[in-house]
């Protein structure tokens, strides 16, 4: 399949396979901003580590309250929340991508370290924004739709934004969601062109 090339400038990459090509770009990761956090929390965690080990040791050799114990509890899961938060500023980053095979569409949603921390992209998902737990654990979804099933690729206004979005059922999925307008613009025209073509 023969596309045009991406707008000057553009993050968007195109890799040719076997049955069909593959464009795909990264979210944005944070830079090197999560790896201040992550030494933030690290040390945190030293901390948090003494304190757990200094209230744990007086409520094994006999000393209980339940302050203690409820003290505890919470530290404990504040621990289990830092650990997530590296976890979760440290893992691979998965490039959002979609494949256009002879007669199949694939989409992977991809992953990004920081894209729960990205100011940008928390505003495009404000129905998320009261559900912050929705948004730092965001797993990576894939849709597939065979040709004659693909329905149309819809770029619309959102007052002074745009999204370029399809249906799959009773679920409307945005496409790009942190690429700059000309290029979703460019990238509605190739996945429109491919289904039509």
């Amino acid at each position: 399949m023969n596309i045009p090339d991406p707008p000057r400038n553009s993050q968007i990459q195109t890799k040719s396979e076997l049955n069909g090509i593959t464009l795909f770009w990264k979210k944005p990761s944070g830079g090197p901003f999560r790896y201040f956090i992550i030494l933030f929390l690290c040390f945190w965690l030293c901390g948090w580590f003494a304190g757990f080990v200094s209230v744990g040791s007086q409520l094994l050799s006999g000393k209980f309250t339940l302050f203690l114990a409820v003290w505890l509890g919470g530290w404990t899961l504040g621990g289990i929340f830092a650990g997530a938060m590296i976890y979760l500023l440290l893992r691979p980053q998965k490039p959002e991508s979609v494949t256009l095979e002879r007669n199949r569409f694939k989409y992977d949603t991809g992953s990004a370290p920081m894209n729960f921390m990205n100011p940008y992209c928390m505003m495009r998902k404000k129905q998320n924004v009261m559900n912050p737990f929705s948004l730092m654990f965001q797993k990576r979804k894939t849709y597939e739709l065979s040709r004659a099933e693909c329905p149309e690729f819809v770029l619309e206004g959102l007052g002074d934004d745009q999204r370029l979005r399809f249906d799959d059922g009773a679920d409307r999925i945005t496409i790009g969601e942190c690429l700059k307008e000309p290029e979703r613009e460019w990238l509605t025209e190739v996945l429109n062109t491919w289904r039509t073509g």
